[in-house]
């Protein structure tokens, strides 16, 4: 009895602190997910306004949900912030003039983000001081409450320049050298795998440098809960 109370009481007050649209703005509803459909909590999502250059963001509750008012009659970018605190573009959305409440469904790739300006001496697998800006915004985000539980593998690849052995080799220790500074940082060792590929899985071509330095690269890859 006193559980279906508390219940009632439950739906009670989400309907009384449930969002309103007013005569300026509009209420969404959103729900986000991942490519493959599965819901994400604890993703902030920012919508910027083109005319009135304003940002209004939210974060998405333990059911991948989350509710917020939006002026009418403008266009919004609308941005995911990733793990290295670079927002990831998701789409673009116009709140009509007319608008009411209106339901959106964003959608990103989440499973693999590949770290920016991390770099290594050449042919070895030490960090340059310059990488430390990164890893530290990626060492915090893991840290986050909403991505505690979360494992991650530190991926290693690289350029086609040299033997196989030696890029397998290269990329593995470069992959553990990620790795080793996220742990010193606080991120719990047992979420973290190193795993160097060598230039098994190159995203350009390695016929021209521009190409090769897009394959020097690390990347972490969400692994399933």
């Amino acid at each position: 009895m006193f559980r279906y109370m508390a219940l009632l009481l439950a739906l009670s007050l989400q309907l009384v602190f449930a969002l309103k649209p007013t005569k300026e703005l509009a209420v969404l509803n959103v729900t986000v997910q991942n490519e493959m459909g599965a819901l994400l909590p604890g993703e902030t999502i920012i919508f910027k306004a083109v005319h009135k250059q304003k940002d209004y963001s939210a974060k998405s509750d333990r059911n991948g949900q989350l509710s917020l008012h939006l002026p009418k009659g403008e266009a919004y970018d609308i941005y995911v912030v990733s793990l290295g605190d670079d927002p990831t573009h998701c789409g673009e959305l116009k709140i009509p003039l007319t608008a009411g409440v209106g339901n959106w469904t964003v959608t990103y790739e989440n499973s693999t983000y590949t770290l920016k300006n991390v770099l290594f001496d050449t042919g070895k697998a030490t960090l340059q001081a310059v990488s430390s800006v990164e890893l530290d915004k990626v060492a915090r985000n893991l840290n986050r409450e909403e991505n505690i539980n979360i494992n991650f593998e530190v991926a290693g690849h690289t350029d086609n320049v040299g033997g196989e052995a030696f890029n397998i080799e290269l990329s593995q220790a470069r992959a553990e050298s990620v790795r080793s500074y996220l742990i010193g940082k606080g991120v719990k060792a047992s979420r973290l795998q190193a795993q160097g590929y060598g230039y098994s899985q190159p995203v350009a071509s390695n016929a021209n440098e521009a190409g090769r330095a897009q394959n020097r690269r690390t990347e972490l890859r969400r692994l399933d809960e």
